[in-house]
């Protein structure tokens, strides 16, 4: 599956996120065809990637409140029927609107 993302790749940020279970990584967000990913590397230096389908996204959002925070700052919330994952630029806040923006644009249905 690795050779389509190589092939196709979107528009990529560098970024941290949370994965549910609260560890912290860091590396790339990119918006592929169909799905995000991430992937990087956990604070131990282990390995880590996610791939969320877009058709799974059922929210997206900037979290703000202390609890939603990756290392102090802003986060966004992408959510799932299963989970909540959030993602912070290493960049600024304003990525994080961007990032937002573009999410939202390709997890919403096309008009038929």
């Amino acid at each position: 599956m690795r050779g389509s993302w190589d092939t196709h790749r979107g528009t990529s940020y560098a970024v941290l996120w949370r994965h549910p279970g609260g560890q912290v990584c860091s590396g790339e967000l990119t918006f592929g065809p169909g799905a995000l990913r991430l992937e990087g590397i956990d604070r131990i230096g282990e390995p880590s990637s996610i791939e969320l389908p877009y058709a799974d996204v059922s929210g997206v959002r900037v979290a703000r409140t202390a609890r939603e925070r990756i290392d102090g700052r802003s986060s966004l919330a992408v959510e799932s029927d299963s989970s909540t994952l959030l993602v912070t630029s290493t960049v600024g806040l304003g990525m994080i609107h961007e990032m937002a923006e573009r999410l939202s644009e390709l997890v919403r249905p096309t008009p038929t």
